[in-house]
């Protein structure tokens, strides 16, 4: 690789770092992704992977990105996720094409499984869970009126999505 190919991998792996710590930052404070953070790194990534790998690179970003919302817009319709982690997993994509979305998708999911555990744990166990239960077998999670969780109560999916995003960097390659 030449100074200049690798002074561009760094400068798109620092874009890409720096939009996903601000991401977990934000969804561990105010469990809000915002989408000053996430639409310009979408941006970022595609054009990124125009100038360093041609339009073959750019395709495969453009996958990566459309793949990121197939794999979460029905957990977002049903409330399981946030808007936010949604535009994170897409613009991670972006930048990682779609093997490395695919990797992120199943390492965040899984993270997010235990962290939703810990969640249930250190806000009184499994004693509501029967209940909570039974309101998903009513249907009663898809009523539009149905009362939201608190903010506070909600678990930060973003978070366990942007560190998948950067064991990606470590574990893949961008």
């Amino acid at each position: 690789m030449s100074g200049t190919e690798i002074a561009l991998n760094y400068f798109g792996m620092t874009i890409y770092i720096c939009a996903i710590l601000i991401c977990i930052w934000s969804d561990l404070k105010y469990r809000r992704i915002y989408n000053w953070v996430t639409f310009p790194a979408m941006f970022c990534g595609m054009i990124w992977r125009l100038i360093a790998g041609g339009i073959p690179s750019l395709k495969d970003g453009m996958l990566g990105l459309g793949l990121g919302f197939c794999l979460l817009v029905l957990p977002f319709l049903l409330h399981g996720v946030g808007a936010g982690d949604l535009k994170l997993l897409m613009a991670c994509g972006a930048f990682s094409g779609v093997q490395g979305v695919i990797f992120i998708f199943l390492v965040g999911s899984a993270l997010g499984f235990f962290g939703s555990l810990y969640t249930i744990m250190r806000h009184g166990g499994f004693a509501n869970l029967h209940q909570k239960l039974q309101s998903i077998a009513n249907k009663e999670f898809l009523a539009k009126k149905a009362e939201k969780l608190e903010k506070s109560e909600g678990i930060p999916y973003g978070v366990f999505y942007g560190l998948a995003g950067i064991a990606q960097l470590f574990w893949g390659k961008l």
